[in-house]
């Protein structure tokens, strides 16, 4: 499946990209009890006893670095073929994640100079030079007049498109405190820029100097870019005659002008140098870097609806933000909408999570994931008995215990460390070993074997051996097991205290809180369990929210031609290392003529 990706998100796969949807939609259905299910009501709907009897019996025992490998569809051939097949099939529908090195703007972007990079943490940087250098791509190719940055938070990659590549910005953000940083920020970098401009000598016909305008608006949603565009030509026409105006847009998209309750969008450099290359036609490239939940299908929405966005990249995120239904974020298409599966909260939520992330997280810390989604999936027992109004609002009670498992990390697990016999017991067992290797060479000729003398003796110190260290084994696993339910259940004590206390409800009485905890005991390991099948669909969950949205370009794109208007071109692309940015798949689509 993988070798079709190309054929399937290329420009004229969507027959083929129908198909592969339903076949998305009818997995998706066979495993519903798995991915609208959540966590949080493991104990209370008794969740282990839906999964696949023989799956669960396989996996119950197996170490967590195994678990953590199965939404990459790695198994093993001693687990029932059932389970080997549904992993193989979740993976074969999932989208190809990892980047392609013959792509030079994503496996050699131009680097960013430390100017730019400063504010920029480590992902940050790797996302913003790699899109900024698609964006600048595709704004050559459609000879943009502007770029637009919806959602453009700090402004990081509005100001990489604006000072690096000389691209005319408009950076947009619904928080004016973003819009806020983003100007102070580029006030600053305007300053490097003005000085190497001075000691370079450019002259004036030279670019006058990257220019970024920011705009705030008051709805959620993104208004129709068409008035937006209109507000920022009369913008950009006060800002050449050095006159600022403020712009706010209404939730209907409508734009009001000079009015004192507006918010600034003027040019944030006080720039009176013409804010562009401008003529009388108009190419727009609209990007957005992790457009959060419905913003993403607005984004596509604009682009088909103005005709002036001749281009848009889009790297979507929060697909447990997005609306379903009609006329909603999801979904788009009527391939999807035909196939008639909604994802509801749960799935969106799962859809959210990273495959890639999960394998490479050290086992301590994804033991302490597990047992973290043990005390809340527990809590929610304790609110079910105890608060029933309360449960049934399924109430968000935080990251609790954080200190205390940042502390166990540092120290290792409770289950490594803990009791002063554990030296002890290992010691014995180095001994032990030492005299089985001792009985079993000739010392005066160590590369001769102990069948050349004392045979039966050497065998029977051999075993007596063997069987004290199995018995000293035994008895350091079973101190260890005990050890480690006493630090569970005191953990699982202070969770369900800071969680009361955090949802402002009364105590409960310790006791019961133990016997919540032995009566969950022998399932508590099936959570890791439960948690690693549902991770399996996370991704097939995420391909087929890209995936609509793919082939809503490409059913609008035909529409297009039939009525003899331009060919849309569209396709979605893997741009980060999944490791660094789980959210990497970007989609891509541009007019042609």
């Amino acid at each position: 499946m993988a070798s079709n990706w190309d054929s399937l998100t290329s420009v004229d796969g969507k027959e083929e990209l129908v198909s592969h949807l339903q076949r998305m939609a009818d997995f998706l259905k066979q495993h519903e009890v798995l991915w609208r299910a959540h966590l949080v009501s493991f104990f209370q709907e008794r969740l282990w006893e839906k999964m696949d009897k023989e799956w669960s019996k396989s996996l119950e025992h197996v170490a967590v670095q195994e678990l953590l490998k199965l939404p990459l569809g790695i198994t093993h051939d001693g687990w029932p073929s059932s389970l080997r097949e549904f992993a193989s099939i979740a993976r074969s529908l999932s989208l190809f994640r990892k980047p392609k090195s013959s792509n030079h703007m994503v496996s050699k972007p131009p680097p960013i100079n430390r100017v730019l990079a400063q504010g920029m943490n480590s992902k940050k940087l790797h996302e913003v030079e790699i899109l900024g250098a698609v964006v600048a791509h595709f704004a050559e190719k459609v000879k943009a007049t502007d770029v637009i940055d919806v959602g453009a938070g700090q402004g990081y990659l509005a100001q990489v498109l604006s000072f690096q590549y000389e691209l005319p910005v408009i950076a947009i953000d619904c928080c004016s405190h973003h819009m806020d940083v983003t100007k102070k920020r580029a006030a600053q970098i305007q300053k490097h820029y003005k000085a190497r401009v001075q000691k370079d000598q450019w002259g004036q016909s030279a670019f006058p100097g990257p220019r970024t305008l920011t705009y705030h608006f008051g709805a959620v949603e993104t208004p129709t870019l068409l008035p937006l565009l209109n507000s920022i030509l009369l913008s950009e026409s006060a800002a050449a005659s050095n006159k600022p105006r403020n712009i706010s847009v209404l939730d209907d998209g409508n734009p009001l002008q000079d009015k004192s309750t507006c918010l600034d969008a003027t040019n944030c450099f006080g720039s009176s140098q013409p804010p562009g290359k401008h003529g009388d036609i108009r190419s727009v490239v609209v990007a957005g870097l992790h457009a959060c939940g419905d913003l993403s299908a607005n984004m596509l929405r604009n682009f088909l609806d103005c005709d002036e966005v001749n281009a848009v990249v889009c790297v979507g995120c929060c697909y447990n933000l997005l609306s379903e239904g009609h006329n909603c974020g999801f979904p788009l298409s009527e391939g999807v909408k035909n196939a008639g599966l909604l994802l509801d909260r749960s799935g969106r939520d799962l859809a959210c999570q990273s495959a890639e992330r999960w394998s490479s997280m050290r086992p301590e810390a994804a033991a302490q994931n597990f047992q973290v989604h043990t005390f809340r999936a527990a809590f929610q027992l304790v609110l079910q008995r105890y608060y029933p109004k309360v449960a049934a609002a399924n109430p968000c009670v935080g990251r609790l215990g954080k200190a205390r498992r940042r502390k166990q990390t540092c120290k290792g697990l409770p289950s490594t460390t803990s009791g002063s016999k554990l030296p002890e017991i290992s010691l014995q067992v180095e001994h032990l070993q030492l005299d089985i290797e001792s009985a079993t060479t000739d010392q005066s000729n160590p590369d001769k074997s102990v069948e050349s003398f004392g045979q039966r003796d050497t065998t029977e110190k051999v075993i007596g051996c063997i069987t004290e260290i199995d018995l000293i084994s035994q008895s350091r696993q079973s101190y260890l097991e005990k050890d480690y339910i006493k630090e569970s259940l005191l953990g699982f004590q202070e969770y369900a205290k800071t969680a009361l206390k955090r949802l402002r409800l009364p105590e409960v009485p310790e006791k019961e809180l133990v016997s919540i905890w032995e009566e969950i005991e022998p399932y508590m390991a099936l959570v890791g369990v439960f948690w690693s099948l549902r991770a399996v669909l996370a991704p097939v969950l995420e391909s087929y929210i890209l995936l609509d949205r793919l082939l809503f370009l490409k059913e609008q794109a035909l529409k297009a031609n039939n009525e003899d208007r331009e060919t849309i071109i569209s396709q979605l692309v893997p741009l980060f290392d999944p490791l660094v940015s789980p959210r990497n798949m970007a989609i891509v689509a541009m007019r042609c003529a």
